[in-house]
């Protein structure tokens, strides 16, 4: 299996010489009962072939930045017959690799033999996101600029395309772009829809345009009528309640009514389920027109677990409006049991921590404070609280900042703990400087403190500190070896996976349809107990006080490779006897991934290829892992423009599917 590693003229992974010794049957590093390996869940065969796809699709991406076309076209041709896709559907998909790769003029010279409707489509959107805004913009104005003149579903594509874009400018601060785009998108109100229409309009609100936003909305209730002879009432109320929302946010309060009043009349006729959306955004009307009551009054339309996140809103928005008062009073009228946990029924906690960005960036700490209580949920308060810190050390108002550091290590669950849950909320929150402040004072009373401390430091890029911190635990770890006995992975808990992204690969894939073999999966086997069992405190031995030697061993190689100090991760790998395969194959996992993110490829892929031959002696081989750093490091070797070494690893990634 080696021979697929190794690169051409570079011979950048020698092979391993295991001494004879170690070629002796793999056992686990821990004592019975305890496990060092991973269980694995049965899949269905029609997600197994969808994820066999997006296997070899971004391995033909990567042949494409590895400027291998044809590898690319002979990859998708294979992929078109496992999956029966259409010619159009083909095309699609080797748009998103073109786009993949940033390769515009490409992608752009491919869309006149896409499908419309394909354009448009998630896959496609998700996908251009991964493009920089300068491209992606590039790329939608010739898409509008070559593309016919068709349905009218399509023109209000377009239009959606380039009021998306308006939308990605302000955010960027790009105010001239943003109004050149919007100007465009003006141009086509003739061709557009109400709701679209209404959609220009706020746009130029936001961009500081009210004048025009008011025009464009005078022309609107004639377009209302008209449509109202071919649609159905639900968008004939979503278009009046629209254009009500929008004129009481332009100050014409007593216009915004009318047009309130008549969406609700309609609403009260006909309460179902198709409404709710409108009757939120009606509340929104109401509140943002100087009616409040009225717009606590219709919530009650909404079924029971909308009202709390109706209410939300409104909060959100008379915040955005500077009516503090309104906000604070909207959430009062959140239910307690609403911010306990997030849930497709309490989507509140979705939007009160924005609320509470929105009031700390605005430098209204109290009122940030006060709307943070009315939170619940731990995970959701922890956060805000450290959004909180971030803008009071923005603004230099330390005490603000120590008092909410200390409310937060006094609202932790776990007191010996409570330190790292406080420094982790803050990294995510952006606070680096305060969490190396609050580092500096802990005094770890265990081992797995220690690590954890020195982890938390390699995430905010202080590598040398966390370094130092290691070398501690690496001289006393013969004296810590023999205070306790060892349970699986007891050193790194604190170890974080990173969530799945959502890519356009992966989007296309679960749209494409075939008839998956009729075998049904097979449900995972549980252990049944009779009665609770013992839990026993063992005393150590010298079994356990030399798996536990190990145990930190492992531990200290991976914190020093996250830390980047790859020489020493080795030289300490090469002291865990081989005979504990799974166990030194996950410490050598680690040093790849670290290897990779720190661009030092030789190491990686000399790491992967020893962890792999582990796995192999201990018939539990992991292609999907191995395959995924293959693929990580043939990109990095694309971007080196060393295309003849990515090309190869590429090559041995495809034989693991």
């Amino acid at each position: 299996m080696f021979q697929r590693f190794t690169i051409g003229l570079l011979s950048l992974v020698p092979l391993i010489a295991v001494p004879a010794v170690a070629q002796t049957a793999c056992q686990s590093l821990y004592p019975p009962g305890l496990s060092d390996q991973v269980t694995r869940l049965p899949i269905s065969p029609e997600f197994e072939q969808q994820i066999r796809a997006i296997w070899q699709a971004e391995i033909a991406i990567e042949f494409l930045r590895a400027n291998r076309p044809d590898r690319l076209d002979q990859i998708n041709d294979t992929i078109r017959l496992q999956m029966k896709l259409s010619p159009e559907a083909l095309t699609t998909l080797k748009l998103l690799q073109t786009l993949a790769v940033g390769k515009t003029n490409d992608a752009i010279a491919l869309f006149p033999r896409v499908e419309p409707s394909r354009l448009n489509s998630p896959a496609v959107s998700l996908q251009l996101l991964e493009l920089p805004l300068k491209d992606r913009t590039q790329w939608v104005l010739k898409v509008l600029e070559t593309m016919p003149e068709s349905s009218s579903y399509l023109e209000l594509e377009k239009t959606d395309w380039l009021l998306n874009l308006v939308a990605q400018h302000q955010e960027a601060n790009h105010q001239k772009q943003a109004l050149e785009l919007l100007e465009k998108a003006r141009l086509r109100t003739g061709k557009i829809r109400t709701v679209t229409l209404i959609r220009v309009a706020e746009a130029y609100r936001k961009l500081g345009k009210p004048d025009i936003a008011r025009s464009i909305l005078d022309t609107v209730p004639a377009r209302i009528e008209t449509e109202a002879r071919s649609l159905d009432d639900s968008a004939k109320i979503f278009s009046l309640v629209n254009l009500g929302h929008q004129l009481a946010l332009l100050g014409q309060s007593q216009k915004s009514l009318s047009y309130l009043t008549q969406a609700e009349t309609l609403l009260r006729k006909s309460p179902t389920s198709i409404y709710q959306s409108s009757v939120q955004l009606l509340a929104l009307g109401y509140a943002a027109s100087g009616r409040s009551t009225k717009a606590f009054e219709v919530t009650k339309l909404l079924q029971p677990n909308h009202i709390d996140l109706a209410h939300a809103l409104v909060a959100k928005q008379a915040a955005e409006l500077g009516d503090d008062r309104l906000a604070i009073q909207a959430i009062q009228r959140i239910r307690p049991e609403a911010t306990k946990a997030w849930s497709f029924d309490r989507q509140p906690l979705t939007v009160l921590p924005e609320i509470v960005e929105f009031y700390a960036k605005a430098g209204k700490f109290d009122l940030a404070q006060q709307v943070t209580a009315s939170i619940q949920a731990p995970l959701f308060r922890l956060k805000s609280l450290a959004t909180i810190v971030k803008y009071a050390d923005r603004a230099n108002q330390s005490t603000i900042a120590n008092r909410i550091v200390t409310q937060m290590l006094q609202s932790t669950s776990q007191a010996n703990t409570s330190v790292f849950e406080v420094a982790d909320h803050l990294i995510k929150a952006g606070a680096v400087n305060r969490v190396r402040q609050l580092l500096s004072q802990v005094s770890p009373k265990d081992l797995k403190s220690q690590f954890k401390i020195a982890y938390l430091y390699a995430r905010i890029g202080d590598f040398q500190t966390a370094n130092q911190r290691l070398d501690v635990i690496n001289v006393d770890r013969e004296v810590t070896a023999q205070t306790a006995p060892p349970t699986a992975n007891q050193y790194e808990a604190h170890f974080e996976l990173a969530p799945l992204p959502i890519s356009g690969l992966g989007s296309f894939f679960s749209s494409a349809r075939f008839a998956p073999p009729a075998v049904s999966i097979p449900a995972p086997q549980q252990k049944q107990f009779d009665k609770p069992a013992t839990i026993l405190i063992a005393k150590p031995s010298f079994a356990t006080v030399t798996a536990n030697r190990f145990a930190i061993l492992g531990a200290l190689a991976k914190h020093y490779a996250i830390a980047q100090n790859f020489q020493k991760a080795t030289a300490l790998i090469e002291q865990i006897p081989n005979q504990y395969c799974t166990f030194k194959s996950d410490v050598l996992a680690q040093v790849t991934k670290s290897a990779i993110a720190a661009d030092q490829l030789e190491i990686a892929l000399d790491a992967l290829q020893k962890s792999d031959r582990l796995n192999q002696r201990a018939s539990q081989p992991d292609p999907n892992f191995v395959r995924m750093q293959l693929i990580a490091i043939a990109k990095r070797y694309s971007q080196r423009n060393q295309f003849k070494e990515a090309a190869l690893l590429l090559e041995s990634a495809l034989t693991l599917i």
